[in-house]
C-alpha cells in the first residue's frame, strides 16, 4: 500500500470463500493496488456485493467461461476489468475475442475497450485508482433462446470431459452440432463448423500414446471450444 506496487492474488478455482478476508485486506490497506485474478470466480457472488466499488481493486479475464466473463461485466465497473490470458484458460486470441464479445455487447465504447485491454492495468502500474467507477455494462439479468442455452449447456459437458481426458461417451459434441440445425436458418453455422473441428483435433489427441502430444492437441481443441461458446452466447 504504502509503495502502491499492484499485487496479483489469485482467486480463480480450488479456493474457499475469499470475499471477507479480501473486504478487510481492502479495508485495512485501501491505497493497495489489488488485481484479483481468474474475474474472482472464487467467490464473485459476494465479492460483487461487497468488495467491488472499492476504485483500488481490478479484476482480470483470465477465465474460460464467458458465463463468468458475462457476470464480471454485471458486477464490475469496466474501469475495473483488466485483459488477461492466463493459460490454460486461454491464449491471446480467444482470451480477447471473448472480451471483445462481451463488452462490446455490453456497449462498450472505444475508450472503455482501450482501458480494459491496457489503460486500467497501466493506471494500477502508476499506483493511481480509478478516478471513477462507471456502472457495469451488463445488467444481472439475461435471457437466451433455447437452442442456444442447450448448446451451451452440452459444451460445458464438454470442457469437463476434455479437463478429465475422457472420451465423448455422452456424445456431447453430436448433441450440440445437431443443435445447431444448421439445415435451419443457418445462423449457427460458424459455431457448427468450430465444433466439427473440435471434435476432429479431440479424437486426435485421445488417439496419441504419448501424453503430453496427446494434451496438445486437446488445448487446441478447447480454445476452438472457448470460441464457439462465446458466438453462441453472444445475444
Amino acid at each position: 500500500a504504502e509503495r502502491r506496487v499492484p499485487i496479483l492474488i489469485h482467486a480463480g478455482r480450488g479456493l474457499p470463500a475469499i470475499a471477507d478476508d479480501l473486504l478487510d485486506l481492502v479495508e485495512n490497506h485501501p491505497e493497495a493496488q489489488l488485481i484479483l485474478a481468474h474475474a474472482a470466480i472464487a467467490d464473485l457472488e459476494q465479492i460483487a456485493r461487497t468488495l467491488v466499488n472499492h476504485p483500488n481493486v481490478l479484476y482480470d479475464t483470465s477465465v474460460w467461461s464467458t458465463t463468468d466473463l458475462r457476470t464480471l461485466f454485471a458486477s464490475a465497473s469496466p474501469e475495473q476489468i483488466a485483459f488477461a490470458s492466463d493459460m490454460p484458460y486461454g491464449m491471446p486470441g480467444t482470451a480477447g475475442l471473448a472480451l471483445t464479445l462481451v463488452a462490446r455487447r455490453g456497449g462498450a465504447t472505444d475508450e472503455q475497450m482501450r482501458a480494459m485491454f491496457w489503460g486500467n492495468a497501466e493506471r494500477a502500474a502508476r499506483g493511481e485508482p480509478a478516478p471513477s467507477l462507471s456502472p457495469p455494462l451488463l445488467p444481472r439479468e439475461r435471457t437466451m433462446p433455447l437452442q442456444r442455452l442447450r448448446i451451451h449447456d452440452y459444451l460445458v459437458m464438454t470442457q469437463t470431459l476434455m479437463w478429465s481426458r475422457a472420451g465423448d461417451r455422452p456424445g456431447a459434441i453430436g448433441l450440440a452440432l445437431r443443435a445447431c440445425d444448421t439445415n435451419g436458418s443457418g445462423e449457427l453455422a460458424e459455431v457448427a463448423e468450430l465444433l466439427e473441428a473440435v471434435q476432429t483435433i479431440w479424437n486426435k489427441g485421445l488417439e496419441m500414446d504419448d501424453e503430453a502430444s496427446g494434451w496438445a492437441y486437446t488445448r487446441q481443441a478447447m480454445r476452438l471450444l472457448q470460441i464457439a461458446d462465446a458466438l453462441v452466447q453472444d445475444v
